[in-house]
């Protein structure tokens, strides 16, 4: 990789060195922060450390920020404040001509707009999907097209099962979903395993298998299970009670215990990793709109020899 290349890519590189008992590290050299690879090198290991990298960089940003700024104007000393007042003169302002400025705000907004029409086609083409198996087909054949959705589900639910698999797939992720991915795959996963669960649901009940009672008015159907389904997504949502204060009540009624059991499933199975996948956008969602990452090696070199390069 030659350097002018690196410096003329948008890529963010990061450095790969060895020390003389065959240790090998990634470092960051902006940030002067490094983590120690598992041997054997492998796609794995490297990836691995990069995420603890990427973690450690974090910390130590905030770090450096909190030390040069302080945590909040009261507290700040006279030059944690200096420095407050000239990051905010030189902070970012819009670029150019005004009319230019709002022209990127509206594209934006376009955007916006059509990727949010393009979940919404795909969430009801999924859900239409699943309406019109059940209408249509006859109920052997509605069961092979569930087992494909629930198919499809397992495999979105495993890209955000976990904190480490969300890591691990959010290139992927970002390749399959987009730049928000970590946002439009658990709405779909979401939306589309409400209307999975409710056909389940609805054929078991047809079957005497479940009871539901229609307790607010509503007939037992598809689109009373999916908003059943969905309303005990909502109970779940963290910190806002949005049942209680949009007044709303629970769609059907049930006293088996197989019944909640199909709820406990829905909300361990799709409903927390669909949340906690939101959330952990939320939490780095500058470091998922952060340039790609990619390795740099030279053998021989080590932190010394860059020391010496820099007197």
């Amino acid at each position: 990789m030659s350097e002018s290349s690196e410096n003329h890519s948008p890529t963010l590189f990061l450095r790969l060195y060895t020390d003389k008992e065959g240790k090998v590290f990634l470092l960051h050299e902006g940030l002067n922060q490094s983590v120690e690879v598992t041997l054997p090198v492998s796609d794995e290991s490297l990836k691995q450390a990069q995420n603890k990298l990427v973690d450690k960089c974090n910390e130590a940003y905030h770090l450096e920020i909190e030390r040069l700024e302080g945590t909040d104007e009261v507290t700040a000393n006279p030059q944690q404040r200096a420095n407050r007042s000239i990051k905010e003169v030189l902070g970012p302002k819009p670029r150019g001509n005004i009319f230019r400025y709002a022209a990127r705000k509206v594209l934006l907004v376009v955007e916006i707009f059509f990727a949010a029409l393009l979940v919404l086609a795909s969430i009801s083409f999924l859900y239409k999907g699943v309406a019109w198996s059940q209408d249509n087909l006859p109920e052997y054949l509605h069961w092979v097209v569930l087992a494909l959705y629930l198919t499809l589900l397992t495999l979105c639910v495993y890209l955000m099962v976990t904190e480490e698999k969300r890591r691990e797939e959010s290139a992927r992720i970002k390749m399959l979903f987009g730049p928000r991915g970590m946002l439009v795959l658990p709405t779909l996963t979401l939306l589309t395993a409400a209307s999975v669960f409710a056909s389940i649901t609805l054929s078991l009940h047809r079957h005497g298998l479940v009871a539901l009672e229609a307790c607010t008015g509503r007939p037992v159907d598809a689109g009373s299970l999916t908003d059943f389904y969905m309303w005990h997504f909502l109970k779940l949502v963290p910190l806002v009670k949005i049942n209680e204060v949009m007044k709303l009540g629970e769609p059907l009624c049930y006293s088996q215990k197989r019944m909640g059991l199909l709820i406990l499933i829905f909300q361990a199975l799709v409903v927390l990793p669909s949340v906690n996948t939101v959330l952990y956008y939320w939490k780095h969602r500058r470091a998922l709109a952060a340039p790609a990452l990619d390795y740099h090696f030279e053998a021989g070199w080590e932190p010394s020899v860059r020391k010496t390069e820099g007197v």
